[in-house]
């Protein structure tokens, strides 16, 4: 579950940061696809592609663990937590929003 959780929390950054989208919701490979160029950013940054690949891999280990019933290893639920962190962390950053409890 936590994978799951880890990535429901990087989709809401991502929405959070794209704000609203061109067709009423975005799709999970869309928001990714306009997320990475880094046009919400001023002045407009891509993603290292790190960061990019992170969030890949987390989608997709969200699709093994809840789709094929998969359980992931404490490795990738804790690589999960850090791409979540990473992502909340340059949103809040980029926007000037709290993250963790403290002001950033």
């Amino acid at each position: 579950m936590s994978i799951a959780c880890s990535y429901y929390a990087v989709y809401t950054a991502m929405w959070v940061a794209l704000d609203s989208p061109p067709h009423g919701q975005w799709s999970h490979a869309g928001i990714l696809q306009n997320f990475t160029p880094g046009h919400w950013r001023h002045p407009p940054v891509p993603l290292e592609r790190t960061m990019t690949r992170g969030i890949r891999r987390l989608y997709n280990a969200r699709l093994h663990a809840q789709y094929r019933g998969e359980r992931p290893t404490s490795q990738e639920s804790a690589q999960a937590l850090n791409t979540a962190d990473q992502v909340l962390q340059l949103v809040a950053q980029t926007f000037g929003l709290s993250h963790g409890g403290t002001a950033l």
